[in-house]
């Protein structure tokens, strides 16, 4: 199972270079946990307090429909930060679940440390919150307008062209649900296509 760096190396990596994952200290705690596949680490309606560090697995954030169908949004792998970003900054019920789609081990941030760190100025807290906003707000407004303006064969495409990894780590009928389409769909759109 592929292996990610843990927060105090994605700080140095990402977030600020003059960081010394050896030598500085971080502003809050973390702790590292491993789930089993299918654990939901955040549900629907609760208030996200925490953000992951996915260090190994796979986690697939989404919503359900009205036939309680899980819609997915996007998927994460190991080296991504992943929370119910719009709950875990405005202290809301959130309307997305998240949910490890294979064992995962992740570093979590809690979010009273990291914003009480942020609130007392610490550079490294609001660096790395800062990132993380504007990362998570490039994703959802992109992959927003893809699925008001792509069909799903151009999804299907785009995946193929930028994200054929997603092939080799994702089921088809989850990939299905991503480009928000069945698993027949997306068999006779594999088929136009290859």
């Amino acid at each position: 199972m592929k292996t990610s760096l843990n927060i105090k190396q994605y700080i140095q990596k990402f977030v600020s270079p003059k960081f010394s994952p050896e030598k500085d200290s971080l502003p809050f705690r973390t702790i590292t946990k491993t789930y089993p596949a299918g654990t939901v680490l955040t549900a629907i309606g609760e208030i996200e307090k925490r953000a992951f560090l996915i260090l190994s697995g796979k986690v697939k954030i989404g919503v359900y429909n009205d036939k309680m169908e899980l819609r997915i949004i996007n998927f994460f792998f190991a080296g991504q930060f992943i929370s119910a970003y719009s709950s875990f900054l405005a202290q809301m019920p959130t309307d997305v679940t998240l949910i490890t789609f294979s064992e995962c081990t992740v570093e979590i941030i809690d979010h009273d440390q990291i914003m009480e760190a942020c609130e007392e100025g610490n550079v490294i807290a609001l660096k790395l919150m800062f990132h993380e906003t504007k990362k998570a707000y490039i994703q959802n407004s992109t992959r927003a307008k893809e699925l008001m303006v792509v069909s799903p064969e151009e999804m299907y495409k785009s995946i193929v062209n930028d994200r054929m990894e997603l092939f080799s780590e994702v089921e088809l009928q989850e990939i299905a649900a991503y480009i928000n389409v069945t698993p027949e769909t997306l068999s006779r759109i594999r088929k136009k296509n290859k």
